[in-house]
């Protein structure tokens, strides 16, 4: 099998002065970004012009901060992938995944993750000075919101759209915005700040469910798995009697594949095939 692409590497930033930075470097890119938030508007900025926010490495983009904009380092934060944002009035507050674990590499070529360990990080805007705080109800749901459980039953990948059935038509990322299914997008409203300021390429699609892969111990093929969970109507049985849509819908993919050849770092093909089918609960 080929050799997977380097991993994603997220570095938030926070500097004495008090500005925030995201250093990320992805794996579906050989360079490394520099986002801005911008602490007035909690905005995530980025222009990609050279050397001023799109660098060779992330110890260049580092060395910017520190040299260039003549700024101090505080606190460093790593990531695995960036899973969303809330932008309040007097606040920005990011959830990152810091820890994740490589559950499947489908085809061998596509690497998925399922997440272990996530961080909401609150950074403060200086907005905070001229509109009023939050109010009690949007800080409850924001509450409610920090205690959803991402960790253990959400999965994502970087190079491939899985909420569609594979090879879906809409595979590969269009221009500032990755096409998908939101039935099956967990963080869709998480995202959408960051989708709407074309930087979607940067905030990952993620799944509830399982994707998983294991090699055959008597054949020279691989057997994979995936689940993935449609956000509408995802309540238990009794809760969802009444509704006029599937409640607790699945759509779940089973895949076999292996190589035609000796090794695909040779030119070789792959031969696969998948079977895809829904279950849920009627109306």
């Amino acid at each position: 099998m080929v050799s997977p692409p380097r991993r994603t590497a997220h570095s938030l930033i926070e500097t004495v002065q008090g500005h925030f930075f995201v250093v990320s470097s992805l794996s579906t890119r050989m360079d490394a970004m520099l986002l801005t938030i911008d602490n007035i508007s909690g905005q995530i900025i980025f222009s990609g012009i050279q050397n001023m926010d799109l660098f060779p490495s992330e110890s260049e983009a580092l060395e910017y901060i520190t040299s260039t904009l003549h700024l101090k380092i505080k606190t460093k934060t790593r990531a695995c992938a960036i899973l969303g944002c809330v932008n309040l009035a007097n606040s920005l507050h990011l959830l990152l995944a810091t820890k994740v674990r490589l559950d499947m590499t489908l085809l061998g070529l596509y690497p998925v993750y399922t997440i272990l360990e996530t961080q909401w990080v609150p950074i403060l805007t200086r907005t905070h000075h001229h509109y009023p705080p939050p109010s009690k109800s949007e800080l409850y749901q924001l509450k409610i919101l920090k205690e959803f459980p991402f960790e253990g039953v959400h999965y994502y990948c970087e190079n491939i759209d899985l909420t569609h059935p594979f090879p879906s038509s809409l595979t590969q990322p269009s221009k500032n915005k990755i096409e998908y299914e939101k039935d099956f997008c967990w963080n869709y409203w998480l995202r959408k700040p960051l989708e709407d300021q074309g930087l979607s390429e940067w905030c990952v699609v993620i799944l509830q469910g399982m994707a998983v892969s294991k090699p055959s111990k008597n054949a020279d093929f691989h057997i994979g798995y995936i689940t993935r969970r449609s956000n509408v109507n995802p309540s238990t049985k009794s809760m969802c009697i009444g509704t006029t849509e599937f409640s607790n819908e699945s759509e779940c993919e089973l895949f076999v594949w292996k190589p035609v050849g000796k090794s695909l770092e040779k030119g070789d093909s792959i031969s696969w095939g998948s079977h895809v089918w829904r279950r849920g609960a009627v109306p």
